[in-house]
């Protein structure tokens, strides 16, 4: 089988395993057919997924903030936190996103305090500033907690190049096979083929096919330690115009499109 032929076979099985997921499988979160579309990569389909798991959505709902109404990563994550912060629905924040309103605007506008809000960008993000550095900060936030892996590896990993999707790989590997994340990136980039990393480390298509569980649990958790409130699982509920949109010490950013590299 070829290389290419092997990195088909690899999206069908990610496909399928998403399509019938069960609700043993996933704790909460519900996935129906069609969760992803079109030419979905190994690390969009495991973010979709582990987005879904980490906030107790159904990956359906995440899928089609990501391809149809083209929401970045980290907007998806800070709309979740924002919300699960504000205890309202996602996509009320949404639609406030949709009108152009800032992550600041959005957060005054949910009752969050400006002052409390800059508190938790400033660490999130301290000594980067503007709205593109905090929204990819959200997201390695979301990376670091969600395996329990170190910020500045994360950082340090990008900064040699690495996309935050392979980032999240690498971890993903790394949790099911023992190997560290920064060798399964070397092995990426001699490989050029995660098929063919997944190989290397003995890992199966099915091993690869959703992301392991969140180290801190597979329901999010606010600043009180305690469940956030349930998110709804309704796509239908979702504006149809929206174009663009964390736990603890997590925070929110700015405005911005366009989806994450």
């Amino acid at each position: 089988m070829g290389r290419h032929s092997s990195k088909m076979w690899l999206s069908l099985a990610v496909l399928l395993a998403l399509v019938v997921a069960t609700p043993a499988a996933w704790g909460d979160v519900r996935v129906g057919v069609g969760v992803v579309v079109d030419d979905v990569s190994l690390g969009e389909a495991l973010l979709i997924g582990a987005i879904g798991s980490f906030f107790g959505l159904d990956t359906k709902v995440v899928a089609t903030y990501h391809h149809r109404q083209r929401l970045c990563f980290s907007h998806i994550v800070l709309m979740m936190y924002l919300a699960r912060r504000a205890g309202c629905d996602h996509h009320h924040v949404a639609a406030l996103r949709s009108r152009g309103h800032g992550w600041g605007r959005i957060a005054k506008d949910l009752g969050i305090h400006p002052g409390t809000f800059n508190k938790m960008r400033k660490g999130l993000a301290p000594g980067r500033g503007g709205d593109k550095a905090f929204e990819e900060s959200a997201l390695i936030w979301f990376l670091a907690t969600y395996h329990g892996a170190s910020h500045n590896d994360i950082r340090r990993y990008k900064d040699r190049g690495h996309s935050l999707p392979d980032i999240f790989i690498a971890l993903d590997f790394s949790s099911k096979s023992g190997k560290g994340p920064g060798d399964l990136l070397a092995h990426r980039n001699r490989a050029k083929s995660w098929h063919s990393v997944a190989n290397v480390v003995g890992l199966s298509s099915s091993d690869v096919a959703h992301p392991g569980k969140p180290k801190g649990g597979q329901a999010f958790r606010g600043n009180s330690g305690k469940p956030g409130k349930p998110a709804s699982n309704s796509v239908a509920a979702a504006p149809a115009q929206d174009k663009a949109p964390k736990g603890q010490g997590a925070q929110r950013g700015g405005k911005g499109k366009g989806r994450n590299k």
